[in-house]
């Protein structure tokens, strides 16, 4: 498993496995798969707060590839990417996703 993580409303969670480019999906308490995201380089699951979107993501020794997605419309929003990414949260509003370079940890592409 890359990552699993579960809705903040506790009705489904998305599920990242196998080798690179691994593969995800969405599923019920239950276990059941509800949409399948396919198969990219992504490590990460990241809901917004309020359990309508998703981001899946690469990071750490990936390259900062995202992709979007509304789980109620069941629908790919669009993609993204911050290279060279640490770190990443969603705003408490569910509008907006955040993406950060903290320097110690990441000394190439940090303009201090």
């Amino acid at each position: 498993m890359q990552d699993v993580a579960w809705a903040p409303s506790g009705e489904r969670f998305v599920a990242i496995g196998g080798m690179m480019p691994a593969a995800a999906a969405l599923y019920t308490p239950a276990g059941e798969s509800l949409y399948v995201f396919g198969s990219a380089h992504r490590n990460g699951v990241f809901w917004a707060p309020h359990s309508r979107f998703v981001v899946l993501g690469g990071f750490g020794n990936l390259q900062g590839e995202m992709d979007f997605y509304d789980v109620v419309r069941m629908k790919k929003l669009g993609s993204n990417t911050s290279a060279c990414a640490t770190l990443c949260r969603w705003s408490a509003c569910s509008r907006f996703f955040h993406t950060f370079s903290l320097a110690p940890r990441m000394n190439v592409d940090n303009y201090l």
